[in-house]
């Protein structure tokens, strides 16, 4: 008889399978309908950025904000258990998360995660083939699944900040010379997504590369 330990093994295994079968299929559809509804995607993204950048003048016009050195986009691991999806934005002055003034906003990318409970529900009938999977293994598959749109998130973001300085009111900030727009988990190393353009073959990169961990997930 088979253990606990070897049940899950052989559940992971083929929901891994069955994730990244579910994944590179919706993945099409995510940038067709990115692209259809861009200049929705771009002012919603904007908005959020413009009402930080609001609060970072006030900060700054009082003395309290230094010379903004980045936009941290965040991911938050949280999320995925709560469902909320949302991004942490950040400024921050040189001292990144030592910046003892904070300056945040939320910002929820329903587009990106919009086929997931579809996806999951697709995937679920063709586990039915292990006869009741139990709650731990049907969270994990879930938390799996929503982690790899992480990979999405770096790449799309990366899309939207391409004109990010000129296109919002990052321009009325004092800015640093080498200011610059990072993409991260929570208070951890994250990659530069502007000035720098990341190309179509680097966004891959993380997929299959140590910069995320076993989940998926960025680190």
């Amino acid at each position: 008889m088979n253990t606990v330990t070897e049940r899950q093994n052989e559940v992971f295994s083929k929901s891994d399978a069955m994730l990244a079968e579910k994944l590179e299929q919706s993945s099409l559809a995510l940038e067709d309908y990115f692209f259809k509804n861009l200049d929705e995607i771009l002012s919603g993204f904007y908005s959020h950025i413009n009402a930080l950048c609001q609060k970072a003048k006030e900060q700054q016009t009082d003395g309290k904000k230094a010379p903004i050195a980045y936009l941290n986009i965040c991911h938050l691991r949280s999320s995925l258990l709560t469902g909320s999806h949302e991004f942490r934005i950040a400024l921050h002055d040189e001292r990144l998360y030592l910046d003892t003034t904070e300056t945040v906003a939320y910002w929820k990318p329903d587009f990106l995660f919009r086929h997931i409970d579809g996806d999951l529900d697709g995937i679920a009938n063709k586990m039915a083939i292990f006869p009741k999977l139990t709650k731990f293994e049907v969270e994990e598959i879930k938390y799996v699944y929503t982690s790899l749109h992480f990979i999405h998130a770096l790449h799309f973001t990366t899309a939207l900040c391409d004109d990010i300085v000129a296109q919002t009111d990052l321009a009325a900030l004092e800015l640093t010379d080498d200011f610059k727009v990072i993409f991260s988990g929570h208070m951890e190393n994250g990659i530069t997504i502007y000035p720098v353009q990341i190309t179509e073959e680097d966004s891959e990169i993380p997929a299959n590369s140590e910069t995320l961990d076993d989940k998926g997930v960025l680190p």
